[in-house]
C-alpha cells in the first residue's frame, strides 16, 4: 500500500511539473510591424491639444472623437506587411461619391517609428501627429482598436 501511495505521489509531481512552462523557453517579442499588420484597426478615440472647433459648430473641445460624425467612426484600416494599406469607409459614408476603399503605401524607418507611435500592441494602435493651423500648433492623438 505504501508503494502505491508513493507511486501516486511521484506521478502527481511529474504531472504538475510537466504542465509548467520550461524556464529556458525564450519568447521572442513581436516587432512593431508584426503587431501592426494583418489586423483591422478602427478609431475609438481622438484628442487634440489645444482644443479646437473641429466641425465649425462653435463648440471648442479637445475630444475630437465626440466631434466626429458616425460616418467618420466606422472605417477600418488594414496595414499589410508588404508596405501597403487599405482604408475602408465602413458601413456609412460621409459623402456617397467617396470611394469605399482607398489604398496606399506605408513604411517604418529602421526604428519602426515613421508615424509617431505612442502605443502599439496586440490590440491598440495610438498615433500622434502635429499640424499647424492659423499659426497654432495642434497635436492630434488618435486611438485605433483591433476589431
Amino acid at each position: 500500500m505504501k508503494n502505491l501511495i508513493l507511486l501516486l505521489l511521484v506521478a502527481l509531481v511529474f504531472t504538475f511539473n510537466s504542465c509548467k512552462k520550461d524556464k529556458d523557453e525564450v519568447v521572442t517579442p513581436k516587432t512593431k510591424t508584426q503587431l501592426l499588420c494583418g489586423k483591422n484597426w478602427k478609431i475609438t478615440a481622438a484628442t487634440v491639444d489645444p482644443a479646437i472647433d473641429w466641425n465649425g459648430s462653435g463648440a471648442v473641445s479637445a475630444n475630437l472623437y465626440n466631434q466626429l460624425q458616425t460616418c467618420e467612426k466606422d472605417g477600418i484600416n488594414v496595414y499589410n506587411s508588404n508596405g501597403t494599406y487599405t482604408s475602408d469607409e465602413g458601413a456609412s459614408k460621409c459623402d456617397v461619391s467617396d470611394p469605399q476603399t482607398v489604398t496606399g503605401t506605408w513604411v517604418f524607418n529602421t526604428n519602426e517609428t515613421i508615424i509617431t507611435l505612442i502605443t502599439l500592441n496586440e490590440t491598440t494602435l495610438v498615433l500622434s501627429y502635429s499640424e499647424v493651423i492659423n499659426s497654432v500648433n495642434y497635436t492630434v492623438t488618435a486611438t485605433f482598436t483591433k476589431q
